[in-house]
């Protein structure tokens, strides 16, 4: 009979023992996935705070990858945390802060959260980390904007090609196009972000105050810059005509007006006016290449028009005299 409880006695204290073990295992379970929750969530509010207060500026390289925030409260329910059992972090003061759950320390600046709020931080990072990625992109579309204050008298001279106002269009459409991919993607079209930290604009703002009136205006461009163009250049060429210029001599001199700065006759002198350069049969430029030197350009006519055009590079100023003969 002794022997018998001897045993049972035994048995029990094994499976004791086995029981402690497998609570400390557990408990260390916990402790572990509590830690690493702690962390993600604390570098997660941290992430939040920058992105917040930097917008574009805000470098993720460092932040948490998207879905580790959410990875690490599930691995800690798995371990056995219950909603109520606390995760901690400095960060928690910053965001979400006392009105959003976080709770002071007595010492120290280690703040506390039950896991249940804590859970919101995950969502509010996800959101914002997929807005700035998707702004990112957008800065080249944002940066445009300020063109679409300006006239089309200031493109006279810096659109040479009037199809160039096609690929402003399509700049435009591309803007859109990028807005709504990044709400398909996740991204909040309702949260505001800063550009370059000078303009907080949501994805629905900026579509319509960047994306759309890019497009509308590069459309009036495309119709307003070719008319006054040609409005420009019929009032220059009236000032040709009246001097006598027909034919080449009159496509030169609109195309290098108004005026005649830049050109030469023979001797490399300049015209005392347009009727003085309209009679001569030898027109001269003068140019300074890139890789130095002096360029000396020579048109010839025969009555109004274009013969011959001949361009000679010099070493020197004094060398390059002799090209205007």
């Amino acid at each position: 009979m002794m022997k018998r409880l001897f045993s049972i006695t035994a048995a029990t204290a094994a499976l004791l023992a086995t029981t402690h073990l497998a609570h400390a295992d557990a408990e260390g379970d916990r402790r572990i996935a509590r830690d690493k929750a702690s962390n993600v969530l604390g570098d997660s509010a941290k992430a939040i705070d920058q992105l917040q207060r930097n917008g574009t500026f805000a470098s993720t390289e460092n932040m948490p990858k998207l879905g580790d925030c959410l990875q690490a409260v599930k691995d800690a329910a798995a371990a056995g945390l219950k909603d109520s059992d606390n995760l901690s972090s400095q960060w928690f003061e910053v965001y979400p802060g006392k009105d959003g759950g976080a709770v002071a320390p007595d010492v120290g600046n280690v703040w506390t959260m039950p896991l249940s709020k804590a859970k919101g931080i995950c969502s509010r990072y996800e959101g914002l980390r997929r807005l700035v990625d998707a702004a990112k992109p957008l800065e080249k579309f944002w940066e445009q904007a300020s063109n679409t204050k300006r006239e089309a008298a200031e493109f006279l001279t810096l659109i040479t090609d009037d199809n160039q106002w096609t690929s402003w269009m399509a700049m435009g459409e591309q803007c859109k196009q990028t807005v709504e991919a990044a709400v398909d993607a996740g991204a909040p079209s309702d949260v505001a972000v800063s550009f370059r930290g000078t303009e907080n604009l949501t994805l629905g703002e900026f579509e319509t105050k960047i994306c759309q009136p890019l497009i509308d205006w590069a459309t009036r461009m495309s119709v307003e810059v070719p008319k006054l163009k040609k409005a420009r250049l019929a009032e220059m060429a009236a000032v040709y005509k009246k001097a006598g210029a027909k034919g080449d001599k009159l496509e030169w001199l609109v195309d290098r007006g108004p005026g005649i700065d830049g050109w030469y006759l023979k001797g490399c002198k300049e015209p005392k006016d347009v009727k003085q350069l309209v009679k001569a049969s030898v027109w001269f430029q003068w140019f300074y290449p890139p890789e130095g030197g002096h360029m000396i350009r020579r048109i010839q006519f025969k009555g109004n028009k274009q013969v011959k055009v001949t361009e000679r590079t010099y070493e020197t100023e004094a060398k390059a005299y002799k090209g205007c003969k």
